[in-house]
C-alpha cells in the first residue's frame, strides 16, 4: 500500500509591475508557523531573482508552474495550500478545496466569492466598511482574520526600536503598479515644494525605491538636487528597510504592506492609490487620521499634495498611523496558533 505523504504548498508571484508585497508577506508568514522545511513547497509563476535566490539560499523547494496548471495540479487529500495571488476566483477555489486537506487564502479583493478553511484580509476596509454590499463574501466554515491586527509584519519591524528619527529624510516608494510619469512628476515636485520651504544650507536626503530607478537616475536633473542642498538616492528595493525606517521623517507612499509597516512604526505619510482596493484603504486611512490621502496617483492634486507636504515637513498634523495596532500582539498570535492547527493537522 502506497503512503501519501503530506505536504504544505504556497503559491505565489513576484516581479517588477506586480511587486514584493506578495512574496513578502509569505516569507513572513513562514518564520511565524513551525513548518518542516522538507514537506515545504513553492509555486510561482514569476519570481524576481533575489526572491528565487532566497528560497533557494533557505533550502525550500521551489517550482515553476502556470497559473492554468495549478488547478490541475495533482494535490493529495492530505495536502496544505496557501494562495496569495490575485489570480483566481471561486469556481477555482471551490476546485482547489475539493483537492486538498486544507485551504488558506490571503486576499483583498472586494466583490470576491471564496471557500476556504481560513481567510486572512490584510487591509483595512473590509473590517472597517462592513455595510459595504460590495464586500467579498467567504463561506461560513473557515476562521476569518480581518483587518489591521492580523497584519503579517516581518519580525524586524516588531522589534524595530525608535527613539528619534532624523528630521529632513523622506522615502518615496509608490509599489508595483507606478508609472514612470507618477513618480517622475511627485520627485520633481517634491524639490520644487523644498526650494520653497526649507532654508538653502538645511540638508535634505530623499530616498526613492522604483523599478525605473535606473531611468528616474539617468534623466533627472541630479546637479539641481546637489545645488539645493537635497541628496536623492534611487533603489529597485531595499534589503534592510528597518535601516531607512529608523531615520525617516515621514513618507510618500501608496497602500500596501509597506505603508502598514511605516503605520506600525508610527511614521507619518502622504498616500495615493493606484486601483480601487486602495482608494478603499485611503478613504478609511484618511477617515481615521492614519494618513493624508490625496487620492490616485494618476490624477495628481499638486495643491493638496503642497498643502500636506507643508503640513508634515513642519511637523504640523495630528496623524496617529499606529493607533490601529493597539490589539495586534494578542489577535496576531491567535491567528498564528490557528494557522499552526491546520498544518499540523
Amino acid at each position: 500500500m502506497k503512503i501519501v505523504k503530506k505536504y504544505i504548498y504556497i503559491y505565489l508571484n513576484s516581479s517588477k509591475k506586480i511587486g514584493r508585497g506578495h512574496f513578502s508577506r509569505i516569507i513572513n508568514l513562514i518564520s511565524y508557523v513551525n513548518i518542516n522545511k522538507k514537506k515545504l513547497i513553492i509555486l510561482y509563476s514569476s519570481l524576481l531573482d533575489d526572491h528565487l535566490e532566497l528560497i533557494v539560499n533557505n533550502k525550500i523547494k521551489a517550482k515553476k508552474i502556470s497559473k492554468i496548471k495549478l488547478l490541475d495540479y495533482e494535490f493529495t487529500n492530505k495536502d496544505i495550500l496557501i494562495l496569495d495571488t490575485y489570480f483566481y476566483y471561486y469556481n477555482d477555489f471551490c476546485n482547489l478545496y475539493r483537492k486538498i486537506n486544507k485551504l488558506i487564502i490571503i486576499d483583498d479583493r472586494k466583490s470576491i466569492k471564496y471557500k476556504c478553511d481560513l481567510f486572512l484580509d490584510q487591509n483595512l476596509h473590509k473590517k472597517l466598511l462592513l455595510n459595504d454590499n460590495n464586500l467579498s463574501t467567504v463561506n461560513d466554515d473557515p476562521y476569518k482574520f480581518y483587518g489591521p491586527n492580523y497584519f503579517i509584519f516581518d519580525k524586524k519591524i516588531l522589534n524595530l526600536k525608535i527613539k528619534k528619527r532624523k528630521k529632513r529624510n523622506i522615502l518615496i516608494n509608490l509599489g508595483g503598479g507606478e508609472k514612470l510619469d507618477s513618480i517622475r512628476n511627485i520627485i520633481l515636485f517634491t524639490k520644487n515644494i523644498l526650494d520653497k520651504i526649507k532654508d538653502k544650507n538645511e540638508l535634505f536626503e530623499i530616498i526613492v525605491i522604483s523599478r525605473f530607478n535606473k531611468v528616474l537616475e539617468s534623466s533627472l536633473n541630479i546637479q539641481s538636487f546637489v545645488d539645493s542642498n537635497i541628496h536623492i538616492h534611487f533603489y529597485s528595493f531595499i534589503s534592510e528597510i528597518t535601516s531607512v525606517y529608523k531615520n525617516l521623517s515621514f513618507s510618500i507612499c501608496t497602500f500596501g504592506l509597506s505603508f502598514y509597516e511605516k503605520a506600525y512604526l508610527n511614521i507619518p505619510s502622504i498616500s495615493f492609490s493606484v486601483n480601487s482596493i486602495q482608494h478603499y484603504e485611503g478613504i478609511v486611512a484618511k477617515k481615521m487620521n492614519l494618513s493624508f490621502y490625496i487620492g490616485s496617483i494618476f490624477k495628481f492634486n499638486r495643491i493638496k499634495f503642497e498643502q500636506c507636504f507643508t503640513n508634515l515637513y513642519y511637523e504640523d498634523h495630528s496623524l496617529k498611523p499606529n493607533c490601529i495596532f493597539k490589539n495586534h500582539h494578542k489577535n496576531f498570535n491567535f491567528m498564528i496558533d490557528k494557522i499552526q492547527s491546520l498544518v499540523d493537522e
